[in-house]
């Protein structure tokens, strides 16, 4: 009889899951992956910051992955599971977010979360990435393609937008925010080394999206002036519940030679939600410019 009652329950919890659309998932939280360097703290203007480099073969270069407002590195973990070993990779958690401290009275900005990463790249003696950014991360790498051009190998921007204005208005009431925000604050708790500082970091994040980022279509335009040759690939989801959906479109049409990649059937949790399909399309970004790395293209 219990087997029978486990066994109904089994069935119960997988007839729910497969009623919901995968684009409205929120699947678990990943986590970086054991091995390369633990993590360290550098101090930025005033904020220690917290990254953890991962070895790759040494003729690759680096991968900077960037994670979104609220959450942490370890968001990206599959897609650095996947690609370490292969690729030396760095993960950040910005300013306030995650296992780093904001120390300071000043607010929060994507040009200062910029010059952050500048100043870990500088301190380990990288001149030069890839930066993989979701939704916050990618406006950073957008910030670092337009000051620190120097710095860029190239960019894969997913799900980032060029305006606070294109944020959509529903996102808050989306199924996937409405299981993300508790789940953030949660994290944040047991991460942060500072966690009673919650509220004052969520009044920053909610002062930052308020007004920024404001680029428009000049500013993307001058974009490929500052990174000619490099590759620039604009990734969304067709199910995009945070920012608007015409958003990728214009982003890739003012930045000359970036190439637009909808991906069908997931939303702004891609990476999680479909992560074979997600990390498959990194690859190719990551190659787009190789003719032969046959061992990591499936």
């Amino acid at each position: 009889m219990i087997r029978l009652i486990f066994f109904t329950c089994i069935v119960f919890a997988l007839a729910l899951s497969i009623d919901v659309p995968l684009y409205q998932s929120l699947p678990p939280t990943p986590h970086l992956p054991n091995g390369g360097r633990q993590g360290r703290y550098i101090t930025s203007d005033g904020s220690r910051l917290w990254y953890r480099m991962y070895p790759g073969q040494p003729n690759r270069p680096l991968i900077t992955f960037l994670h979104g407002g609220y959450t942490n590195s370890n968001y990206w973990g599959l897609q650095i599971t996947a690609l370490r070993g292969h690729f030396p990779i760095l993960a950040i958690d910005s300013r306030g977010h995650g296992r780093s401290v904001d120390n300071t009275s000043n607010p929060i900005t994507y040009s200062i979360m910029a010059d952050d990463v500048v100043s870990i790249l500088d301190h380990l003696g990288h001149n030069r990435t890839h930066i993989v950014g979701w939704s916050d991360g990618g406006i950073i790498g957008l910030d670092i393609a337009m000051r620190y051009p120097l710095y860029l190998h190239g960019l894969f921007c997913f799900g980032c937008s060029y305006s606070y204005e294109n944020v959509n208005v529903t996102i808050m009431s989306s199924p996937t925010f409405l299981k993300c925000m508790p789940r953030v604050q949660e994290e944040y708790s047991h991460l942060n080394p500072q966690p009673q500082n919650w509220k004052e970091f969520k009044d920053k994040m909610e002062s930052l999206w308020s007004k920024l980022p404001s680029w428009n279509e000049k500013d993307l335009k001058d974009i490929p002036d500052k990174n000619e040759g490099k590759e620039i690939w604009v990734v969304d989801g067709a199910e995009e519940e945070a920012i608007n959906l015409s958003t990728p479109k214009e982003m890739s049409e003012w930045i000359d030679g970036s190439k637009l990649v909808i991906l069908p059937g997931v939303s702004h949790f891609a990476f999680m939600q479909s992560p074979a399909a997600f990390t498959r399309v990194l690859k190719q970004y990551l190659f787009a410019k190789e003719s032969s790395i046959d061992s990591l293209r499936s």
